[in-house]
């Protein structure tokens, strides 16, 4: 009689632990994470590549809350002739040079001149402090090599909006106007030179406002519109300033595509995309085991 044959045993799971498991997903996982160490480290040299070129720049303001102090040895005067609704203009006097600026925004309050008006009208001390932290900043600016620079700094309505609320809505017809104090040279007489520098700057287009002018010009056939240059920049000082005489709020949408990540897009889509296919893959590779694998 012949002898019977052996019955198969099913492999205990001790047999299935050892086996290997899902080569294909540990090679993904595998080509994933070192995809995604390449993409890193090529956007840190972008980065630092970026900062190395310029970068964004990092500014420090003051406000002024005196209504009188020197500069350069001139003596910095403000006054204000307004009626009882608060009405009216500011005076600002700086060496042989006076500016008169139209109260924007109302305030019926009896409060300091700058207390009362800081909601359109700011004095700021600002410099470049890119790069520092805040006490090498303070060192380079006591020291002269981070100069400071003094400025009035204004927010304008539009033409015919209402101060409040309403004036607030209409934040794309806003225009700020910047009057840099500018001291006298060393070699002007005594009594003689200096002076404010203005420039002038609108609230900028919203990114979706922009996109409807250049859908409907290339719907026209017509080239496609360029931002005004005349619009608030990110990474300006001016800009920085601008800030600080807007509502909580109202400030304008920052544009991320103007970033050293957007011009390097393809990389942060592809580490991206390495991050989801190593999470998925090693959650198949160490996964346990199908049934069908323990009867194989």
């Amino acid at each position: 009689m012949p002898p019977a044959a052996p019955t198969p045993t099913a492999p205990t799971p001790t047999d299935a632990r050892r086996r290997p498991r899902r080569p294909v997903a540990l090679a993904v996982a595998a080509i994933s994470l070192v995809t995604l160490l390449t993409t890193t480290a090529l956007l840190a040299l972008a980065i630092g590549k970026f900062q190395k070129e310029g970068g964004r720049h990092q500014y420090y303001f003051k406000p002024v809350d005196a209504p009188s102090f020197e500069l350069g040895g001139l003596p910095v005067r403000l006054r204000e002739e307004v009626d009882d609704n608060g009405e009216g203009f500011v005076y600002v006097t700086y060496a042989q040079d006076e500016l008169r600026l139209k109260v924007e925004i109302p305030n019926r309050n009896p409060l300091p001149i700058m207390l009362r008006n800081e909601n359109w009208f700011r004095i700021l001390i600002w410099a470049d402090g890119t790069g520092l932290s805040g006490p090498e900043f303070d060192a380079a600016r006591l020291s002269g090599e981070r100069p400071e620079s003094y400025v009035v700094v204004t927010r304008a309505l539009g033409p015919g909006a209402p101060a409040g609320a309403w004036g607030d809505v209409w934040r794309h017809e806003w225009t700020f106007n910047f009057y840099t104090f500018v001291p006298p040279t060393p070699d002007a007489p005594p009594g003689e030179g200096g002076g404010f520098l203005h420039e002038r700057f609108d609230y900028p287009e919203s990114p979706r406002a922009f996109a409807r002018r250049v859908n409907a010009a290339v719907m026209q056939g017509q080239p496609a519109p360029e931002r005004s240059p005349r619009e608030l920049a990110e990474g300006t000082w001016q800009y920085g300033a601008a800030m600080l005489v807007m509502p909580s709020g109202s400030a304008p949408p920052y544009a991320f595509n103007r970033g050293v990540l957007m011009e390097n897009r393809w990389l942060v889509a592809l580490a991206s995309v390495s991050i989801i296919s190593l999470m998925f893959s090693l959650a198949l590779a160490i996964a346990p085991p199908r049934a069908t694998e323990l009867r194989a």
